[in-house]
């Protein structure tokens, strides 16, 4: 009995030894106090949150990379979300926002996507970029026009520009009048061929004004001739515009190949902004988050461009918004005459949610990235979190984090096809340009030159026939039988 007493006891005692050294190491991680802000789809409050506690009330990008990165670094953390809801910029002399908490010691982490500027790092610690960015313009995407509906009904001419179309009718004309003309002066021509008898009379006009026309004009087609060029001079003129056509063709069906594999938005833009640089030259109004880095950005910049963007968006303060969500309601609402800046990943987010309307300007100006940050000096801890942040990008961790986050309906509506070509060392397409003049101005050279080589050649046949006439009369061709008049 005393036996089965003493076992009992010991058992017990090894239970309660158990359950404390479990507190023991729970107790040895640390439970951090975390700062962050509000914003689709880094950090956002569930619908009814009073029915959660702690930090399950929210979600997010930044949520689950938090989570990850806690169990990584082995510490426990409280999220709260910072009280005036700024990022964090120097106002009446001292840091408001999540900078400016951090500062003053009230957190122990900024969680967030808190932009790395060389002012911040002044006065807190930054992890390693977990996002990486560049400013961008959304403008909301404008409508196809009636105009523009009815261009699609021409869009097979639009490998080149009016300007060549026109040159080459201007050279099929003069190639069907140089060939009416040879077929009047050329003494080897069907007309003076059929005047001396060495034709029959229904050839005579194989060459006249209609049928040069239609011979220059089915060739140009590609669709063949019924009788050629009887004389050197005209088959000299018909040869070289043999080559112009097939150059043109040619460069005609790789242009038109080349329009037809891109996608319909490449081919032709309402208006001819593609970056952030672009808004100044327009009549569009534009703005920034209210105490965020990209205010901050114009205006610290000393570029002169910038400088002038940064003037006229003090001029009207109402260009500034609180948040994102702010700032993409006022370009819904502004039917194109108002443009927000912000970070390129916000607006990747924006951009592929319904309803589909918006659209984000090309080349991201002033590359930063997005980071963690805590207390000056406290540089244990924050490198205890880029080392988490590295491994979860090692392995690949960090981008299945950030995917499901960042794509939408409207991404998968604007995924390239197949078909949808793009050069390896581009991040897109380029606009399609149509070939001007100077990208074809071969074939019209050669063309020029098969003019003046057959002109030449038929003055050249003019002379020698009467030189022949003057030794002996006409001589009849191998095969031809002169009739007597």
């Amino acid at each position: 009995m005393r036996r089965i007493l003493w076992s009992v006891m010991a058992m017990l005692f090894m239970l309660i030894q158990g359950i404390q050294c479990q507190n023991a190491s729970t107790s040895q991680r640390n439970i951090y106090k975390v700062t962050t802000i509000l914003g689709r789809p880094f950090l956002m409050q569930k619908s009814h949150m009073y029915d959660y506690q702690g930090n399950d009330r929210y979600y997010g990008f930044i949520k689950d990379l938090l989570d990850r990165v806690s169990q990584v670094a082995k510490f426990d953390y409280t999220l709260e979300v910072v009280k005036d809801g700024k990022y964090g910029q120097v106002e009446n002399g001292s840091w408001n926002g999540m900078v400016g908490e951090l500062q003053r010691k009230e957190v122990h982490l900024a969680a967030a996507p808190l932009t790395v500027t060389s002012k911040r790092e002044e006065v807190i610690e930054f992890s390693k970029p977990f996002m990486n960015f560049g400013l961008i313009a959304v403008v909301k995407e404008e409508g196809v026009s009636i105009w523009e509906r009815m261009s699609r009904l021409f869009q097979l001419f639009s490998p080149f520009t009016v300007g060549v179309w026109l040159v080459t009718l201007v050279a099929f004309v003069a190639v069907s009048l140089v060939l009416i003309g040879i077929d009047r002066l050329s003494p080897y021509e069907w007309r003076k061929a059929t005047k001396h008898g060495y034709e029959s009379e229904w050839e005579k006009d194989n060459f006249g004004i209609a049928n040069s026309f239609l011979f220059a004009f089915s060739t140009l087609m590609w669709q063949g001739y019924s009788k050629p060029p009887r004389s050197i001079s005209g088959r000299v003129v018909a040869v070289f515009w043999w080559l112009f056509v097939l150059l043109m063709i040619v460069t005609f069906t790789a242009g038109l190949t080349s329009l037809f594999l891109r996608p319909r938005a490449s081919v032709a833009t309402s208006r001819d902004i593609s970056s952030v640089a672009d808004l100044e030259k327009y009549t569009i109004s534009y703005g920034t988050v209210d105490g965020g880095s990209s205010q901050a950005f114009f205006k610290n910049s000393r570029i002169p461009l910038y400088e002038r963007m940064w003037k006229n968006m003090s001029a009207d303060q109402t260009v500034f918004v609180a948040n994102a969500e702010e700032g993409i309601k006022m370009v819904r609402d502004s039917n194109g005459r108002y443009a927000f800046i912000m970070e390129s990943a916000m607006a990747e987010y924006f951009v592929n949610q319904e309803p589909c309307d918006l659209k984000a300007l090309d080349n991201p100006i002033n590359s930063a990235g997005y980071a963690f940050a805590a207390q000056k000096g406290d540089k244990d801890f924050i490198n205890n979190i880029s080392a988490a942040l590295t491994k979860l990008q090692s392995d690949g961790e960090l981008a299945l984090l950030q995917k499901p986050w960042f794509s939408g309906a409207c991404a998968k509506k604007a995924e390239p096809k197949a078909t949808d070509k793009v050069s390896p060392g581009s991040a897109q397409l380029s606009p399609f340009e149509a070939l001007d003049f100077e990208d074809v101005a071969a074939a019209f050279v050669i063309l020029l030159i098969g003019i003046v080589l057959g002109i030449g050649v038929a003055v050249g046949e003019i002379i020698f026939h009467k030189f022949r006439k003057r030794k002996g009369g006409w001589a009849p061709r191998r095969g031809e039988q002169r009739t007597e008049p």
